[in-house]
């Protein structure tokens, strides 16, 4: 679990909430605007809904938090985060993994040209 700072409140939610808020409030931030999300939290043991201003110019902390209870499943909220047209997406394949074929690059045929990817 983490807290989140959030102005003067602080909010208590996942760590994949976490972590997907901030980056789609970097996400957000690259366009210049703002815009409201929906976030899961707990307060009191229950689960509370809390809406967000996030984007350009938007302060977030999060910082670890002991949670002496089992973690909510939050992934209905982080899926609906992800699928944000602002949502920062990377690329699954690591540069600088080494390709099964040895090359550093594709190739589209034995004098390893790379007109296409």
């Amino acid at each position: 679990m983490r807290t989140l700072v959030y102005g003067t409140h602080s909010l208590v939610t996942s760590d994949d909430v976490s972590h997907t808020l901030l980056q789609l409030t970097a996400g957000i931030a690259t366009q210049c605007v703002c815009e409201v999300v929906t976030i899961p939290t707990m307060a009191d043991e229950s689960v509370v809904d809390v809406d967000v201003v996030v984007g350009l110019g938007t302060h977030l902390i999060s910082t670890p938090l002991e949670w002496p209870r089992a973690e909510p499943d939050f992934s209905a909220a982080v899926a609906t985060m992800q699928l944000h047209p602002s949502y920062p997406h990377v690329a699954v394949i690591d540069p600088f993994e080494p390709r099964a074929d040895g090359l550093p690059w594709p190739v589209d045929d034995e004098f390893g040209s790379i007109d296409r990817f």
